[in-house]
């Protein structure tokens, strides 16, 4: 039976998963490589599926870490919260 995620990734192959969609496909993944009745021919189906996912995850934290390592502490700056109106 495959996952929400996988149903969602293989229905639309062009959509890019999230990073928690990917997580938590990547950890029903394992649930299911670890169950003791995973039958031995789903295997290699179940385990590129999973290293899948985590490529995604790596690809994602990639990307955020770049894009954190781009930003110029000078020109960030808080603005104040606004006061609620009474």
């Amino acid at each position: 039976m495959a996952s929400a995620a996988a149903k969602k990734s293989k229905a639309s192959p062009g959509k890019q998963l999230t990073y928690a969609e990917a997580q938590g496909a990547l950890e029903r993944s394992l649930v299911q490589l670890q169950s003791e009745d995973l039958e031995i021919e789903r295997l290699p189906e179940l385990y590129a599926e999973a290293m899948g996912y985590e490529k995604r995850c790596l690809e994602v934290l990639q990307q955020v870490s770049q894009e954190i390592q781009q930003l110029d502490p000078e020109n960030l700056s808080l603005s104040p919260l606004a006061q609620p109106e009474a």
